[in-house]
């Protein structure tokens, strides 16, 4: 008797798998002397764009320490000058809450623009000298005809800007919805 065939469910599809850098666990700092030559120009870089995304522990707020890191600052170039990587941005509890002061209460949405405006990556530090020297001479050897550091600074705070400007838009239209009674204004994330 001809019955029905019987199939399986479909299955839902697989979310996308997600991958970060975070420099903590995928590169360890302590053994950099050991890395071949072109190891951060090459590797790393490549590395980090493969990953696709990089979060940013942005704090404290007003004077970002990964914006004075020569790690920080390079890892976040890297991501920034691959237009198919993405730079998340990630505030700490008292970071966001003083995201929100500052934007309703403060200097508004110029005065945190200008806590990311200035990189200057020439001027950045590392724990140990010789990754300094090792990634400053990358820059101004692989860049010195986009104008090495600037370049650099350029690009990381492009990236920034355009994160604190969708952070900045966010937060006001959650504001905007928790005035007019609607639920909940979340903390702040990325945009």
């Amino acid at each position: 008797a001809g019955g029905e065939e019987k199939r399986p469910a479909a299955a839902a599809p697989a979310a996308a798998t997600r991958y970060y850098w975070n420099d903590i666990f995928v590169e360890d700092q302590n053994t950099t002397e050991s890395k071949p030559e072109g190891y951060f120009f090459d590797a790393f870089r490549d590395a980090v764009q493969q990953i696709g995304r990089t979060v940013l522990v942005l704090f404290p707020l007003a004077a970002p320490i990964p914006l004075t890191r020569a790690w920080c600052v390079w890892e976040m170039f890297c991501t920034a000058e691959d237009p198919r990587c993405e730079l998340r941005v990630a505030l700490p509890p008292a970071a966001a809450a003083e995201f929100e002061r500052v934007l309703f209460e403060g200097g508004g949405a110029g005065e945190l623009m200008g806590y990311v405006r200035e990189v200057n990556s020439k001027d950045s530090e590392a724990f140990d000298a010789r990754d300094k020297a090792r990634i400053h001479a990358i820059v101004e050897d692989k860049f010195a005809d986009a104008g090495a550091f600037r370049r650099v600074d350029s690009d990381v705070s492009a990236v920034l800007r355009g994160w604190m400007q969708g952070a900045v838009r966010a937060a006001v239209a959650r504001s905007t919805t928790a005035s007019a009674g609607s639920a909940g204004a979340g903390s702040v994330e990325d945009a």
